[in-house]
C-alpha cells in the first residue's frame, strides 16, 4: 500500500511539472499578447481621439500600466534565461512565468483602479467602463481555455484530486486571495483619488468598481473551477460530460441575451424614430445606447462559447479535427472583436484626415463584406470541429442539420437585410443562431460520443 502510495506522488510530481512547464509557456505567450493588443488598443484611441482638446496621458493609464508591467516581465524573463535549452533553467523560467501571471494580472487590474480618479467621466456612484480591461478579459479567457484544454490541464491542477470541502476550500481561499490582492491597487487609486482632487470625490466609483471586478472575476473562477471539477470526477460518460453540458447551455443563455439586445438595437433603428422617445432622450441617444448594450453583451457570449467548445475539445481530444475547428473559430471570432474597436477608430481618423468623403464610404462597405467573412469562415470552422465529432467521435450525423438551418436562416436574413428589414433580419439569423446552438445540444447528449476513455472502457 505504502509503494503504491509513493508510486502515485512519484507519477503525480512528474505531472506536475510538465504541466508547470507548459503553464509557464502559456502565461509567457498571454502576457505577450496582452502587451501586443494593448498597444494597438491605444494606437486605435490615438486616431479616435485625435488632436481633441484636452488629451493627455491620464486618458492612458491603463494602457500604459498593461505595456509597461508587461514589458518589464518580459524584459527580466529574457535577460535571465533567454533561448537557453537547459532543463534546470527552463524549469526555472516557467516557474517564474507562473508566478509573474497572477503579478500581470493584479498590474491590469491596478491599471483599471488608477484609471477611475485619473481620467472618469462618469457619475459619482457609477461603474466606471473601461473598455480595454473588457477586451483583454475577453480575449485572456478565450486564450487561457484553449490553452489550457488543448494541453488537458486543470487550472486547478494542484488540487483538482480533492473531494469536497477540500476542493471547494481551496478554490473559495483562492477567490479570497484574489479579493486581498485587488484591494492593494483599488486602495492605491482611492489614496490617488484624494491627493488628486483633495476629496473622496471618486470613492463611491472605485468602491463599486472594486466590488464589481471581484464579483466578476470570483464567479468566473468559481464557476469555471465547478465545471472542472464535473468533469474530472465523471469518467467515460456515453455522450457530453456533467461539466461541459453545463457550459453549452450557458453558452446558448448568453447568446440569447445577445438576441435580445440586437432584437431591441434592430427595432429602435426601424421604428424608434416614428415612436414617442421619454423626455429629454433623442433618437440618436437610444440607438448608440441599445447599440452598445448589443455590443457588451457579445463579450460574454465569446466567452461562454469558449469555455463550451473548449471543455466539448478536451473531452474528444484525441480528434485533430475537433480541435482544428474550435480554434479556427475562436480566433476568428477574437480577431472580429479587435475589428469591432478598431473600426470606429479607422472611420473617425478618415473623416478627419482623408479629403475624399470616398475612402469612408468604402470602409463602410468593407465592413460589411468583413461581417460575412467572418459568418463565412466561422462556418468552415464550425463545419470542421462537428465533422470531426462525427467521424472521429461517433457523433449523429443529425448535427449537419444544424449546419443547414444556420445557412437557410442566414440566406433568408440578407433577403431581409437587401430589402432594409433589419428587424426581419435580426430576428431571422439570431434565432437561427440560438435553434442550431440547442439543436447541436439536444444532439451530442442524446446520443453517443466516443472517447479515448470510452474506448479503453
Amino acid at each position: 500500500m505504502e509503494q503504491d502510495q509513493m508510486l502515485n506522488n512519484e507519477i503525480r510530481g512528474f505531472e506536475d511539472e510538465r504541466i508547470n512547464y507548459e503553464s509557464g509557456r502559456i502565461y509567457q505567450w498571454g502576457i505577450l499578447w496582452a502587451v501586443l493588443y494593448t498597444a494597438v488598443f491605444a494606437l486605435s484611441r490615438l486616431l479616435f481621439l485625435g488632436n481633441a482638446v484636452g488629451v493627455s496621458l491620464s486618458l492612458f493609464v491603463s494602457e500604459i500600466v498593461v505595456i509597461a508591467s508587461g514589458t518589464v516581465i518580459l524584459f527580466i524573463g529574457f535577460i535571465r534565461w533567454g533561448f537557453g535549452r537547459d532543463e534546470r533553467r527552463v524549469a526555472e523560467k516557467h516557474r517564474y512565468y507562473l508566478t509573474a501571471g497572477k503579478v500581470f494580472l493584479i498590474m491590469t487590474v491596478a491599471g483599471y483602479a488608477l484609471s477611475i480618479p485619473l481620467r472618469s467621466q462618469s457619475g459619482l456612484n457609477d461603474y466606471p467602463i473601461n473598455e480595454l480591461l473588457m477586451q483583454l478579459e475577453v480575449l485572456g479567457c478565450v486564450y487561457f481555455f484553449f490553452a489550457f484544454k488543448r494541453r488537458r490541464i486543470s487550472f486547478n491542477y494542484t488540487f483538482i484530486h480533492e473531494t469536497g470541502w477540500g476542493y471547494y476550500g481551496h478554490v473559495l481561499r483562492n477567490i479570497g486571495r484574489l479579493a486581498l490582492y485587488a484591494l492593494i491597487p483599488f486602495g492605491a487609486a482611492a489614496v490617488v483619488d484624494f491627493l488628486t482632487h483633495m476629496s473622496t470625490v471618486y470613492f463611491n466609483a472605485i468602491g463599486i468598481a472594486y466590488a464589481l471586478t471581484v464579483y466578476d472575476l470570483g464567479v468566473g473562477y468559481f464557476l469555471l473551477s465547478l465545471l472542472e471539477k464535473l468533469n474530472y470526477d465523471e469518467e467515460a460518460p456515453k455522450n457530453l460530460k456533467r461539466g461541459t453540458f453545463i457550459a453549452l447551455i450557458i453558452a446558448i443563455g448568453k447568446q440569447a441575451e445577445v438576441f435580445i439586445c440586437q432584437i431591441l438595437a434592430a427595432w429602435v433603428a426601424q421604428y424608434g424614430m416614428t415612436q414617442e422617445l421619454p423626455a429629454g432622450v433623442t433618437f440618436g441617444e437610444l440607438l448608440a445606447e441599445a447599440s452598445t448594450d448589443a455590443r457588451e453583451a457579445a463579450y460574454p457570449a465569446l466567452v461562454a462559447a469558449a469555455l463550451a467548445l473548449c471543455f466539448l475539445m478536451e473531452q474528444v481530444s484525441h480528434s485533430k479535427r475537433v480541435r482544428r475547428g474550435v480554434c479556427g473559430y475562436l480566433v476568428v471570432q477574437s480577431v472580429n472583436l479587435v475589428m469591432t474597436v478598431l473600426r470606429s477608430a479607422v472611420i473617425v481618423a478618415l473623416e478627419r484626415y482623408a479629403d475624399d468623403y470616398e475612402m469612408v464610404r468604402r470602409f463602410t462597405e468593407f465592413n460589411t463584406y468583413w461581417s460575412f467573412a467572418v459568418w463565412l469562415i466561422s462556418l468552415a470552422f464550425t463545419c470542421l470541429w462537428i465533422s470531426g465529432l462525427i467521424r472521429d467521435c461517433g457523433a449523429s450525423k443529425l448535427l449537419w442539420l444544424t449546419v443547414g438551418l444556420a445557412v437557410v436562416c442566414q440566406a433568408v436574413g440578407i433577403f431581409f437585410g437587401s430589402q432594409s428589414m433589419n428587424l426581419a433580419y435580426t430576428l431571422t439569423v439570431g434565432g437561427g443562431t440560438l435553434l442550431a446552438m440547442a439543436g447541436r445540444l439536444v444532439i451530442l447528449k442524446t446520443g453517443n460520443l466516443r472517447t479515448v476513455d470510452s474506448d479503453n472502457e
